[in-house]
């Protein structure tokens, strides 16, 4: 604790107290391990616990070591050999990196991106973060934040080189106490794709971007990060700029990428028709299918992400008016991430389910006792009933849907659904029930009124034996004493009385809660009532079924 706390302090000091503070630590640690205290290994793993704390907080949060202020910009510029005046924070930026802008004595537009230490973790948690959940990491991880700044403006030349407009760099170099890298570009006089009104943009401005994208294709290089913010539109011509995350001999799926984020960019400013038409005009079908493959979110920055947030329809939308336009069969996505979320979930909870397995062998030794002094006919006999219940569950789930279900199916569901409950409870059961009702060819309204119809029926059922059994085994209950005797269950029952009753007086009162409630709650009850008056009355039987019929 006094390792993470000192750490954290420390950017905020002057540099003597930085001094002073190191001095104490490293003091500390071998007084301790002197004094017989700790042992090396304990002192080192303090320190470095205490320092990874520390680390974190300052990469979530920043620190002033981090990212210079635009004062400190302005103080050091002058290092770099290049006049800029008025310099001022961007109001776009970047995890890690920090914009700033400007002008030269000439009046044309400068940007600065800083380079601070923060620019180090970021690029090396979001090349983590990739390599778990994606097949392709992206970009070769570079730690020292000149190198950064340098290899940005080396693919900036090497995409000039390949025909493509971009920003003018300036200068690239060191500056202020902390060393950090900055690189100094000459903005081209327009504007970003997002900040144009996409009546103004012409179709061939379309094409020029799409072909912009082809000359980088061709010349072997991603530009990693496309979208509405890093293309610029002046007048006719097209800039490309940023290319912090680009890439040299990329691999084909990454420039497919790369054109995939182009589209996605272009459908969300100037509509999915135009575009389609610019893909018809400047894409061949060997292009516009790997392009397609790719078209997803992982594929995309962030401001076309944040865009799908309210056109949740645009990527299919737009896959499919693409693949109509240049005549070919849409074709399947590519498995962009290397584990999704719902395989994370499934693993967390085997896991969950064989600890809880394994502690219940744990306990085999006493179990072995008792067997040997088992009568085999009982055993026999409760080994039968015991099946019962998944035979009956199995049966509710046929009865729970209007029409047929193979009831070999749903036995072999509860007989799951007995591990299921066990790792992640009577909520994992029941979504793997509305996710069955799906696969059966149930919509998933209809799937969650039934998941709920069964779920219900076995509560109800269970609570009539709880309250039949309570007659027979009142006289024989005690509550443990471990646990606080009969006070903590009342404790339980009447918080979570008190918590529904406060929740029930809140919606009733506050309109907006009673209004969500009623939007969001009604319509699944509604269905539900729906869905049981159309049950069958007995399982297996449909309610239109009569002699006559038949």
């Amino acid at each position: 604790m006094t390792i993470a706390v000192a750490a954290t302090a420390v950017p905020y000091l002057s540099r003597p107290l930085h001094r002073l503070v190191s001095f104490l630590i490293a003091a500390a640690t071998i007084a301790a391990v002197v004094g017989g205290l700790a042992l090396p290994v304990n002192a080192v793993s303090s320190i470095a616990i205490g320092w990874g704390i520390a680390a974190a907080l300052h990469l979530a949060v920043g620190s002033p070591l981090g990212l210079p202020s635009a004062d400190e910009v302005a103080r050091g510029v002058a290092e770099l050999r290049v006049t800029v005046e008025d310099i001022a924070r961007s109001p776009r930026q970047v995890w890690g990196v920090e914009r700033f802008t400007g002008h030269d004595p000439a009046g044309n537009m400068l940007e600065l991106s800083v380079y601070g230490r923060d620019a180090t973790d970021a690029r090396a948690v979001a090349k983590l973060w990739r390599f778990c959940f994606y097949r392709d990491s992206g970009p070769t991880l570079i730690l020292d934040r000149f190198q950064q700044v340098e290899h940005e403006a080396y693919m900036t030349f090497m995409a000039a080189r390949a025909g493509v407009l971009v920003p003018e760099v300036l200068a690239v170099g060191r500056f202020g106490p902390s060393g950090d890298a900055a690189i100094v570009s000459m903005l081209p006089s327009g504007a970003a794709l997002s900040d144009v009104d996409p009546a103004a943009v012409a179709d061939g401005t379309l094409d020029e971007l799409l072909g912009s994208v082809l000359r980088l294709r061709s010349a072997g290089i991603a530009h990693g990060a496309l979208g509405a913010g890093t293309i610029v539109l002046s007048a006719d011509a097209v800039y490309l700029r940023e290319y912090r995350f680009a890439s040299s001999a990329a691999p084909a799926d990454r420039l497919d990428g790369d054109l995939a984020a182009a589209l996605a960019a272009m459908a969300a400013h100037v509509g999915i028709d135009r575009t389609a038409a610019a893909a018809a005009r400047v894409l061949d079908a060997d292009t516009a299918r790997g392009a397609l493959v790719h078209l997803q979110r992982s594929a995309l920055d962030p401001d076309t992400v944040s865009h799908l947030r309210e056109h949740k329809n645009l990527l299919p939308g737009l896959r499919a008016a693409v693949a109509d336009a240049t005549s070919i069969e849409l074709p399947k996505l590519a498995e962009a991430k290397r584990i999704s979320w719902v395989n994370l979930v499934f693993g967390i909870g085997s896991l969950i389910g064989i600890w809880a397995i394994i502690g219940v062998l744990a306990d085999v030794s006493g179990s072995l006792d008792v067997i040997k002094g088992a009568r085999w006919g009982w055993v026999a006999l409760a080994f039968v009933l015991a099946q019962l219940p998944v035979a009956a569950n199995a049966w509710v789930l046929v009865g729970a849907v209007a029409g047929q279900l193979p009831y070999g199916r749903c036995l072999a569901l509860e007989t799951s659904n007995t591990f299921t409950t066990l790792a992640g409870g009577e909520v994992a059961a029941f979504a793997v029930r509305v996710r069955f009702f799906q696969r059966q060819g149930y919509d998933p309204a209809t799937a969650l009124s039934s998941g709920a119809i069964a779920s219900t029926v076995s509560w109800v059922a269970k609570g009539l034996l709880f309250l039949a059994a309570i007659g027979f085994a009142a006289g024989s209950f005690h509550p443990p004493e471990s646990s606080g005797g009969g006070q903590t269950a009342i404790w339980i029952i009447i918080g979570v009385l008190l918590a529904a009753g406060i929740a029930a007086t809140l919606i009733t009162l506050i309109p907006r809660l009673r209004r969500l409630a009623t939007a969001r709650v009604r319509p699944h009850l509604a269905r539900i009532w729906a869905d049981l008056k159309l049950s069958p009355p007995s399982p297996g039987r449909s309610p239109t079924w009569s002699p006559a019929r038949r």
